[in-house]
């Protein structure tokens, strides 16, 4: 029996990876999302993540690329997790600035 959806504070064995104290999951598509509301932050977690995980030369892939064009993909928003039953089954829904399960975080979207 599938366990009904629940909200929850995302926390390591949620996600996919943790780099500087920054929680760090990857989608299909090629978007990245990093619990912060810094997006310098979520840079710096994410392009050391890219780089360990993936061998890339940095977060975008390339050597070309600066800082400014990382910042150029990048939304902070403001959302709540919520489980749909099986372990890393979850997903984000938008979250009101008072919803106490509301925490911000920073999506870094594919090219």
């Amino acid at each position: 029996m599938t366990a009904a959806p629940h909200l929850f504070l995302p926390a390591l064995a949620d996600m996919e990876d943790e780099r500087y104290g920054v929680l760090l999951a990857t989608f299909e598509d090629g978007t990245a999302l990093a619990v912060t509301d810094d997006p310098r932050r979520a840079v710096a977690a994410l392009n050391a993540f890219y780089r360990v995980t993936c061998a890339w030369p940095n977060l975008l892939d390339t050597q070309s690329a600066t800082l400014a064009d990382a910042l150029s993909r990048m939304e902070t928003r403001r959302v709540r997790f919520v489980h749909e039953g099986e372990r890393l089954a979850w997903f984000t829904e938008a979250a009101t600035p008072t919803d106490p399960f509301g925490i911000t975080i920073t999506l870094l979207y594919a090219l």
